[in-house]
């Protein structure tokens, strides 16, 4: 959330903003925008980058009702558990011992 944070206007910072969630959830997004579109400019591996951002937007998405797990349909668990995204880490460092993902 830091990151997103430092994209706002200070008007909307936690310490100074003074309106509801609803009010400051546009310019949470925002940032949020401009954040992913910076971490996908980090990748040259097109399949890292879609899988890695693919993580941050599930599980950093400044709306709720956007964030966790979009697959989630089991009535067990919580669409917010870090299992499927461990699950995805482990694919991806597999991937990369494998040589399978392109370096800088």
């Amino acid at each position: 959330m830091e990151m997103v944070i430092s994209e706002l206007d200070p008007q909307f910072h936690p310490d100074r903003w003074e309106g509801t969630y609803v009010e400051v959830l546009p310019y949470l997004q925002r940032a949020f925008s401009k954040n992913l579109a910076a971490l996908q400019g980090n990748f040259h591996d097109a399949r890292l980058r879609d899988e890695l951002c693919d993580v941050y937007k599930q599980m950093c998405n400044p709306d709720i009702v956007a964030r966790g797990d979009r697959f989630h349909r089991s009535a067990i668990g919580s669409r917010f558990g870090l299992e499927r995204f461990i699950s995805k880490f482990d694919m991806l460092r597999s991937l990369a011992l494998a040589g399978k993902v392109k370096h800088q």
